[in-house]
């Protein structure tokens, strides 16, 4: 991991040379400056240590008995945990075309032996810097990404639940008006299509609602409806719709039926069932309900 210590980049070096006298030279210029150093004399041995932990940079020499530096360059490309360290190349081999087939391999830069001080110096600091920015750079576009995920999800979240809302009594959490005739139209399309098949719609009112409003306030009120709905919904099967359509108006499809006298029967039930009263609020709140009902029998 590169460290920053004041303005400069502090960063985890690995050093690859068959001569001993290169490491010993390097390794001191490298430490000097305020860097940790490792120090390897075969290509394979750089392939083990930057695969088990691998460096913020290498130096790698092109000449070495085992596998020269290009191939090592090439395979620590195709390891995902050493794909991203950029390579230095360092080699007495000064003609065009090693420069080209090392950066071919994958280096990020040539210099050329004998290497003076500085040069090694600035030229490593460079590829720090660059290091770094491409780290920050990844680090910054997953936090985008991540942003862009929980902001996609949010979104759909209230896309969900506005589609929710818009098809819903936000008091009673019934199905409203749009959805009810939403599957009368299905149910009338049934009906022409199956012969046997039967359904039944009921509209009911609350007696005295807007009294009771008036009385002893919406917030009452708004209870009141909200025990009417229940009320409906205990009535009914889980395959009927409940829907509230207005104010104080709601509504029952009842789908499918056997025969008109199981409509009838619903229709005694909810007539008795809402004729009674209710304790609100501390309030005791007597009600009734007009019942109109039309079937398909």
């Amino acid at each position: 991991m590169i460290n920053v210590h004041g303005s400069q980049f502090i960063a985890n070096i690995l050093i690859v040379d068959d001569k001993p006298a290169n490491l010993r030279i390097l390794s001191t210029i490298l430490t000097k400056a305020g860097h940790k150093v490792r120090a390897v004399t075969s290509g394979n041995m750089a392939l083990i240590t930057a695969k088990t932990m691998p460096p913020d940079i290498i130096l790698l020499d092109v000449k070495m008995p085992d596998i020269d530096g290009y191939q090592v360059c090439q395979k620590l490309k195709q390891f995902p945990e050493t794909a991203e360290i950029p390579i230095i190349f360092l080699s007495a081999l000064q003609d065009v075309e090693n420069k080209v087939k090392a950066f071919e391999a994958g280096g990020g830069d040539y210099i050329i032996k004998p290497f003076q001080f500085e040069e090694v110096l600035a030229r490593v600091s460079i590829h720090i810097s660059l290091k770094h920015a491409h780290n920050q750079l990844q680090k910054l576009n997953k936090e985008l990404e991540k942003r862009v995920k929980e902001r996609t999800a949010d979104l759909k979240q209230i896309q969900e639940k506005l589609s929710f809302h818009a098809r819903q009594d936000t008091l009673t959490h019934l199905v409203n008006r749009s959805v009810f005739l939403e599957r009368i139209d299905l149910a009338l399309k049934r009906f022409h299509e199956e012969e046997d098949y039967l359904f039944a719609v009921f509209v009911i009112d609350l007696d005295r609602f807007k009294m009771i409003n008036d009385s002893d306030g919406h917030q009452v009120g708004d209870l009141l409806l909200v025990e009417v709905s229940r009320i409906l919904e205990s009535l009914v099967s889980q395959a009927d719709t409940v829907a509230r359509v207005g104010g104080d108006e709601f509504a029952i499809l009842l789908d499918p039926i056997r025969d008109v006298n199981e409509a009838l029967k619903l229709a005694q039930n909810i007539k008795e069932a809402l004729t009674t009263s209710f304790f609100i609020q501390g309030r005791q709140v007597f009600i009734s309900s007009s019942i109109g009902f039309k079937n398909s029998c």
